[in-house]
């Protein structure tokens, strides 16, 4: 079945927009989360300014790719966020086809998100899809992580240090936590590409968890004495 020029920019947009925001922001959240839950013996060992640093440049791109996930479109440039592909499922329910119907109603059904829509119409079950994330979307942690990008990242503004309230990490893991479940949704069903297996399994979860257990086995030679290996 040929995919309309809509099907095409919506599968672009998930596969080379979102979800590499997502893996990239997930790997950012597991490494800087470790070096925190080992700050005393990463200092013990000496390495505290290092991992500092590292962890100073984690939490800049953690904020900057999940921003991105969450980036509306402005009339110049097409972007690749979760706004965007829901912009065109709106705008393009009739050229947009859902591709396995099974998977789709097996998600819903197991997030409970809407009635049941194996009765549905495409194009009406696209429509669903896109006013129930579009509603859920999660505006006040998106809105507090685009004041920490733009006035303390992107640009050097003067301003009161106090004034911007930074996001927490759960604030955070709810805004990738919703971006999982938007590619869960969408991700096989349109796009026919799977982020998640019939038992649960992220894919791209699993995938950004790889430089944490490399930076686990690496702190974990400092119990070893092994730390003149690294000096």
């Amino acid at each position: 079945m040929a995919l309309s020029n809509e099907q095409i920019r919506l599968k672009e947009i998930i596969t080379t927009g979102v979800a590499i925001d997502i893996f990239d922001a997930e790997e950012s959240l597991s490494l800087s989360l470790y070096i925190s839950g080992n700050a005393e013996k990463i200092n013990d060992a000496s390495f505290g300014s290092f991992f500092g640093s590292i962890q100073r440049y984690l939490d800049r791109q953690l904020i900057l790719s999940t921003v991105k996930i969450f980036e509306k479109e402005g009339n110049r440039h097409k972007i690749k966020s979760i706004p965007s592909a829901l912009k065109l499922m709106k705008n393009h329910a009739n050229e947009i086809k859902i591709l396995d119907r099974c998977n789709l109603n097996n998600s819903i059904e197991k997030l409970s998100i809407f009635d049941n829509q194996s009765e549905v119409k495409d194009v009406e079950t696209t429509n669903n899809i896109a006013n129930y994330f579009l509603e859920k979307i999660p505006k006040i942690n998106i809105n507090k992580l685009k004041i920490v990008r733009d006035k303390r990242i992107a640009h050097h503004e003067h301003v009161v240090t106090d004034s911007i309230k930074s996001p927490t990490y759960n604030e955070i893991i709810e805004l990738i936590d919703f971006a999982k479940e938007f590619l869960e949704i969408v991700g096989r069903p349109y796009t026919a590409t799977a982020y998640k297996s019939d038992d649960g399994h992220n894919f791209l979860s699993s995938d950004a968890q790889r430089a944490k257990r490399c930076l686990k086995r690496l702190i974990g030679k400092f119990d070893d004495n092994l730390i003149s290996e690294f000096q």
